[in-house]
């Protein structure tokens, strides 16, 4: 930040130096006055511009460093906004469709679109079907994605039925990939799954394959298989394979 405003100071007394090649009471200015100050303007637009870049990229790396407090603030509104998806789901169930009709497209993220949905009533982020807007992931929740993730891929075991080699056991999940850790903390404490600074619990293989209207069991890809920590947790933050970690919410128990 101290670097920013230094700069911000060189770029204004560059221009206040130069400023001799503009004053209005000068009669005339030659031909390579001119280009001289028209190169000096330029040259201090491009440093500025440098400048502004250097400036927001260094925002956007800061902001995954959060402290307690912005993990504490965060790690609510996540929560708060993955149960109004899920009220959103449940309203969008409601209506008399089937589960594989759900439909999570919106007008921000590609990818989410379900051809079994032929209308808006099975669109969870549809004033007709679920109600719900559709509310983009803050910079500071994910250290690499910026979209939430909706997946029917993966079963919790403790949830709903458990079976094997059984699609129908598979729930639909919200996920974040690749959460900050002090933020991954902060959601465990708030659903109560781990406390006092406890480190978040592991599992391997979770599917992050976008629901596109089909579910699909897979028994590598279960929740609570390895860590039993997880069994029967709706939702919870944990370290996966590859030293990521990931939050998921159950949306619908199956």
């Amino acid at each position: 930040m101290l670097g920013f405003y230094a700069g911000i100071q060189t770029f204004i007394h560059s221009i206040k130096r130069h400023s001799c090649f503009l004053k209005p009471h000068q009669k005339k200015i030659g031909h390579t006055e001119q280009g001289n100050a028209f190169f000096i303007v330029m040259i201090s637009v491009v440093l500025f511009g440098a400048l502004m870049f250097t400036f927001s990229r260094g925002a956007r790396q800061g902001s995954s460093s959060l402290s307690d407090k912005q993990a504490e603030i965060a790690a609510l509104d996540i929560i708060s906004y993955a149960q109004k998806v899920e009220r959103g789901v449940q309203r969008t169930y409601g209506h008399g469709i089937s589960e594989t009709d759900i439909s999570f497209d919106n007008a921000f993220v590609s990818g989410n679109e379900n051809a079994n949905c032929t209308n808006d009533r099975c669109k969870v982020f549809a004033p007709e079907g679920g109600a719900i807007s559709y509310k983009k992931l803050e910079s500071s929740w994910s250290s690499s994605s910026g979209n939430w993730i909706f997946t029917g891929q993966n079963q919790v075991l403790g949830i709903g039925r458990d079976c094997t080699a059984d699609s129908s056991c598979v729930e639909l999940l919200m996920m974040i990939e690749d959460v900050p850790l002090p933020l991954c903390m902060a959601l465990n404490e708030k659903l109560g799954v781990t406390s006092g600074g406890i480190a978040p619990p592991q599992d391997a293989n979770i599917d992050t394959t976008l629901f596109q209207g089909s579910f699909s069991y897979a028994a590598t890809a279960d929740l609570g298989d390895e860590d039993a920590s997880l069994n029967g947790i709706r939702s919870a933050c944990f370290l996966e394979t590859g030293n990521v970690y990931y939050f998921y919410y159950t949306l619908l128990e199956r």
